[in-house]
C-alpha cells in the first residue's frame, strides 16, 4: 500500500484493537466498511421501532399470527377427525372386503374339492378295474403254476415209479444173490474163494499202478502179492474166518515171509474177524521185512491202504536198521497211535457227514413251507 495514502489512527489498547491489527490491510478495510454498515443500519432500525407504528404493525401481526394459529389448530382437529372416520370407514371397508375374499375362496375351493372328489371317484373305480384285472391275471399265472406243477408232479411221479421198478428188480438180484451167499456160507472152501475174490477186486482198485499177482493157488506165496512202479513186493495173505484167526495161520505166514526172499514185506488180513494174539494195525519186523496186521478190514477197507503205504516207507528207507531194537520198538509203538488217528479222523468225518445231513433236511423242510405258502403241493 501507498504510504502517502495512509493514516494514522490511536485506539485504545484492548483485545478487540488487538484483533484488528493483526489483520492485512485488506481484511482491516473490509472491518471498518462492515462495521460501519451494520452501525448505520442499526441506528436506522433503533428509530423504526421507537416509533408507534411500528408497536401497531407489531401488535397486528401477532394478532394475525394467533388467529392463523388458532385456524391451523382447528384445521388440525378436523383433519385428525377426518382422518378418524376415514380410518372407522376403511376398517368397516376391509371387514366386508375380507369377509367377500373368503366367500370367494371358500367357493372356489369348493369346485376345486368338488373337481378332486369326482377325481378320486374315477381313480378308485380305474383302480378297482386294474384289481380286478391283476386278480385275474394271478389266478390264470397260478392255474398255470398249478398245471404245469402237475405235469411236472406227474413226470417225477413216473420217474419214482420207474426207479421203484428199477430198484426193486436190485433188491429182488441182491436178494437173489444173498441167497445164493447165504448157502455159499455153509461151506468153508467155498466162503474161503468169495472172501479172496472180494480182496482181489479191491486191492485192484485201490492200486491201480501196480500189478496185482493172485497166488492163493501157490504153495507158500500168500494170497496176492502187490508188485509196485518202484519194485517193491509186497505179500498179502487173506483170511475170512468167522472167529479169530488162530496161531498155525500166523506161524505159516511167517514162515513165507521168510523163505521168499523176493518179497519186501507183508499184511495179514482178516476181514471179519481178529487175530490171534495179535492187535489191529500192529507191525512187526520179520528177518528185516516189515509186516502189518489188520482186523476186520471190511469195516474199514481204507487201513489196507495205509498198511501198504506205511511198508512202503518203511522199506524205501535205506537208512532204517530194521534189526535195531530201539528202531523196532518205536515203529511198533506208532502203530497203535496210527491207529488211535485214523479212529479220530473217521469219527469226525462221521460227525460231519450227520452234521452235513441235518443241514440237509432243515433245508428240505424250508423249501416245503415255501411250498406250502403258495399252496404248492410239493
Amino acid at each position: 500500500m501507498d504510504e502517502k495514502n495512509t493514516i494514522e489512527i490511536i485506539l485504545p489498547n484492548n483485545k478487540t484493537v488487538l484483533n484488528f491489527l493483526k489483520l492485512n490491510d485488506n481484511d482491516k478495510i473490509k472491518v471498518l466498511e462492515l462495521g460501519q454498515t451494520f452501525l448505520t443500519d442499526g441506528k436506522r432500525k433503533l428509530q423504526y421501532w421507537n416509533n408507534e407504528q411500528t408497536e401497531t404493525i407489531i401488535t397486528n401481526i401477532k394478532k394475525k399470527s394467533e388467529k392463523e394459529i388458532t385456524d391451523l389448530k382447528n384445521q388440525l382437529i378436523n383433519k385428525k377427525n377426518e382422518i378418524y372416520s376415514i380410518v372407522e370407514n376403511q376398517k368397516d371397508k376391509n371387514i366386508i372386503l375380507e369377509k367377500q375374499i373368503k366367500d370367494e375362496i371358500n367357493t372356489v375351493y369348493k369346485d376345486k374339492i368338488s373337481n378332486f372328489e369326482e377325481k378320486i371317484i374315477k381313480r378308485d373305480e380305474e383302480l378297482k378295474e386294474k384289481r380286478m384285472e391283476l386278480n385275474k391275471t394271478r389266478s390264470e399265472m397260478y392255474e398255470t403254476i398249478s398245471k404245469k406243477i402237475d405235469e411236472k408232479e406227474e413226470i417225477w411221479l413216473n420217474r419214482l415209479d420207474k426207479q421203484k421198478i428199477h430198484y426193486e428188480d436190485i433188491i429182488k438180484k441182491e436178494r437173489e444173490k444173498h441167497d445164493k451167499l447165504f448157502i455159499r456160507e455153509q461151506n468153508s472152501t467155498i466162503k474161503g474163494i468169495d472172501g479172496e475174490n472180494f480182496t482181489l477186486q479191491e486191492l485192484n482198485v485201490r492200486f491201480p499202478s501196480s500189478e496185482i499177482e493172485d497166488t492163493h493157488k501157490e504153495s507158500n506165496r500168500g494170497d496176492f502179492i502187490i508188485k509196485t512202479k518202484n519194485g517193491l513186493n509186497i505179500m498179502i495173505e487173506n483170511k475170512n474166518y468167522s472167529r479169530n484167526v488162530p496161531k498155525i495161520e500166523i506161524d505159516k505166514f511167517y514162515t513165507d515171509i521168510k523163505t521168499n526172499a523176493d518179497i519186501n514185506g507183508g499184511v495179514f488180513v482178516s476181514l471179519k474177524s481178529g487175530i490171534c494174539k495179535k492187535e489191529d494195525f500192529q507191525l512187526e519186523i520179520i528177518e528185516g521185512k516189515p509186516v502189518i496186521f489188520l482186523h476186520n478190514l471190511l469195516k474199514n477197507m481204507d487201513n489196507i491202504e495205509k498198511s501198504v503205504m506205511i511198508i512202503k516207507l518203511i522199506c524205501n528207507k535205506d537208512c532204517f536198521d530194521l534189526n535195531n531194537k530201539e528202531i523196532l520198538d518205536t515203529l511198533t509203538n506208532f502203530s497203535p497211535t496210527l491207529k488211535r488217528n485214523m479212529a479220530k479222523m473217521k469219527k469226525s468225518l462221521k460227525k460231519h457227514e450227520t452234521d452235513m445231513l441235518s443241514c440237509m433236511i432243515n433245508q428240505e423242510q424250508i423249501v416245503k413251507e415255501i411250498f406250502n405258502l403258495f399252496k404248492i403241493k410239493y
